[in-house]
């Protein structure tokens, strides 16, 4: 497998950022279950974002004189740091006070007594959170990817909307995708490229709103300016087939030719990837795993452009040779592009 390195020795809850990608040591998405990998000795929070895109990727390592167990570890531009524990307890390690009134901290620190937050997502200036079912934004909401129908901005966690029944949230550059435990899917924020997936470019998708047609999704993923859903035929199958929306940047999202999908698009090449259990997009390269535990990867540094099962590095969505024991992926996410982390036979691999 190119380009992978196994941190041996090391679990998953010290591995807790890499590429601005969120890599849980204890899965939460649906019909996921939980995987748990060891205890950690010591938390190093790794956060390769591209500051700007004439600096290029810069690491932090972040440590505790205090060992943690996080779940799922997210940032943003601002090198502030949310995380979640398996005991539903929420954390932050903030760096800086932009949008944000929780002030900075040099440890992590409890944010609150709460136990029941579930899930945590970093955007480019703005986080978000469901907790018990509900939805909180934190941040930024210039282009609306709040979804609570403004354009202002929080500094706190702030409730969206009434709903209780979220099961998972992701950020992309400007816009949100979250589902639901019935399956669907909403997105808000920037329509750019296509971003949410509601058939246009123009303005701003201001509050949550359906992917049409879209129930029984299992998983989501939201890369710089696209998204993907794996879909179950039948709810309850474990595995579905792959869609994406937005911009196929380095055919980072698998489709053939360099160029936005309106709305939902099933993938296919050498034919359609109906087995998909995980997808993790960043800005340039995609990945997904299936039921028999093979990893797919396409985008810019591939030449790839299409998913498909051919194991061509030319002209399709390659799987990564006979290697098998992959249960999950996390793609980078939207600020940095080429980093995934994968789990395979317990675990983590990074590239």
């Amino acid at each position: 497998m190119p380009d992978i390195s196994e941190y041996s020795g090391l679990s998953m809850a010290n591995i807790a950022s890499i590429s601005g990608l969120d890599v849980p040591a204890g899965g939460r998405s649906a019909g996921a279950g939980t995987y748990m990998f060891g205890d950690a000795v010591n938390t190093w929070v790794y956060n390769l974002v591209s500051v700007d895109s004439d600096l290029g990727p810069e690491q932090y390592a972040l440590t505790s004189s205090t060992a943690h167990t996080f779940d799922k570890v997210v940032s943003n531009y601002y090198f502030n740091f949310w995380a979640l524990k398996g005991d539903g307890t929420l954390w932050m390690l903030n760096r800086s006070s932009s949008y944000n009134s929780y002030g900075t901290q040099t440890a992590w620190t409890q944010f609150g007594t709460d136990t029941d937050w579930e899930d945590i997502a970093g955007g480019r200036f703005e986080f978000a959170a469901i907790k018990n079912g509900e939805y909180y934004h934190l941040g930024y909401n210039y282009y609306r990817q709040a979804g609570n129908g403004t354009n202002t901005n929080t500094t706190s966690w702030t409730k969206v909307g009434t709903a209780t029944n979220w099961t998972r949230v992701e950020r992309g550059e400007n816009f949100t995708i979250i589902m639901n435990d019935s399956g669907e899917v909403y997105t808000a924020g920037r329509n750019i490229s296509y971003r949410t997936g509601q058939g246009t470019t123009s303005g701003n998708t201001s509050t949550l709103t359906a992917l049409s047609g879209v129930s029984n999704a299992i998983d989501i993923s939201a890369s710089f300016d696209g998204g993907a859903a794996i879909i179950e035929a039948t709810a309850g199958d474990g595995y579905g087939s792959l869609y994406v929306w937005g911009y196929n940047n380095g055919n980072s999202l698998g489709t053939s030719g360099q160029k936005s999908s309106a709305t939902l698009t099933a993938i296919s090449g050498g034919g359609t990837l109906n087995d998909v259990v995980s997808v993790g997009l960043g800005r340039y390269v995609g990945h997904v795993v299936t039921a028999n535990g093979y990893l797919y990867r396409a985008g810019y540094s591939n030449n790839n452009v299409q998913w498909d099962e051919s194991g061509s590095k030319t002209s399709g969505w390659d799987r990564d040779g006979t290697y098998t024991g992959f249960t999950r992926v996390y793609g980078a996410g939207a600020r940095s592009g080429y980093g995934a982390a994968f789990v395979k036979d317990d675990k983590t691999y990074l590239t």
